[in-house]
């Protein structure tokens, strides 16, 4: 999240010690969820984890708008689905990617690396312009990213693509 530290320092006032802590446990999160996905993706099929993911980051969405300005430590747990989800459908997407495009798995990879940037970088632009509050402001992002990932869901299903990859 390009924004957490205006929001721990600026919206709750800890200082750079706290954040740290915030953030490393943030971080913690993050790196095991690559680890949860190696571990979903013995028991369920990848249609079943995307929709898991999209469920997760439309969750931590909406606890951003409900009680991600209560305090740090519930900030923390809106966040927790958000890197969960993040963590787990980077992997699994890299897989289909790569998997449908071997051909040329090296750009497909920079690729995939170039829109994660572009991403992180419009969404970040978007979280600082100005709302009445940027932890307001990251859960509509966060719930508008998993609607429009429902709407790219939708179309990936009717039109059949990547089936045999997703049904494994």
């Amino acid at each position: 999240m390009g924004v957490s530290s205006y929001i721990f320092i600026d919206d709750f006032g800890v200082d750079n010690t706290a954040y740290g802590v915030y953030y490393a446990i943030g971080t913690v999160f993050s790196a095991a969820a690559p680890f949860i996905y190696l571990a979903l993706t013995k028991k369920l099929n990848s249609r079943m984890i995307v929709r898991i993911t999209i469920l997760l980051m439309l969750a931590s969405g909406i606890m951003f708008l409900t009680i991600g300005r209560i305090s740090p430590l519930l900030l923390i747990l809106c966040v927790v689905p958000l890197y969960f989800s993040e963590g787990i459908i980077r992997p699994l997407g890299l897989v289909i990617l790569l998997d449908e495009y071997s051909y040329v798995a090296g750009s497909a990879s920079a690729l995939m690396q170039f829109v994660v940037n572009i991403v992180g970088a419009v969404g970040t632009a978007i979280a600082t312009i100005g709302w009445k509050s940027m932890i307001h402001g990251v859960g509509l992002i966060t719930s508008g990213c998993a609607l429009i990932a429902c709407a790219f869901w939708a179309v990936i299903r009717a039109k059949g693509y990547f089936r045999e990859r997703l049904d494994s």
